[in-house]
């Protein structure tokens, strides 16, 4: 099992990719972020915020999972450094990972590439619950994108 370590532009550019669509920007919510949106009355600059927050933990979580994997890629003290998703990385980008972002597949293949990369060799997951279910709702989210592409008349079938 290898660990590929993303740059903080694939990062930026997936999260650009769901802030910048209503219908992926209600697929990442869990249960806990509906409450708060509610409680909270929170605006669309604050979802974005905890949207990019979502992506600087996922960014940081792969390269958790890249350093203890690949202990050799550390300074000679073992110590290394972790980068943070910056502002200026969320950009409108149609690539990630030198791959284009330009369809729900490209989106999906992507984020379970990400599921992947955030686990290290030994098996440890560097991503907290709620994390990992927001990951899980995206991915979940986009596979059924790929369904109703591939079979359009799908919500037909269902009501029958």
């Amino acid at each position: 099992m290898s660990v590929i370590k993303y740059e903080s532009q694939d990062f930026g550019a997936l999260a650009w990719a769901i802030i910048a669509n209503n219908n992926h920007r209600e697929a990442i919510k869990i249960a806990r972020d509906e409450y708060e949106t509610m409680i909270f009355k929170m605006d669309s600059d604050a979802e974005d915020n905890r949207i990019k927050s979502f992506f600087d933990r996922v960014y940081i979580a792969n390269q958790l999972a890249y350093y203890v994997s690949y202990q050799d890629e550390c300074a000679h003290d073992g110590s290394f450094k972790v980068e943070r998703l910056q502002d200026e990385d969320i950009a409108p980008s149609t690539k990630a990972n030198n791959k284009q972002l330009n369809s729900s597949r490209a989106i999906y293949n992507f984020l379970t590439s990400i599921r992947y990369n955030i686990i290290s060799q030994a098996g440890r997951s560097f991503l907290d619950e709620q994390d990992s279910e927001r990951l899980e709702n995206l991915i979940q989210h986009f596979a059924s994108d790929i369904i109703e592409m591939a079979d359009p008349d799908r919500a037909v079938y269902e009501g029958d």
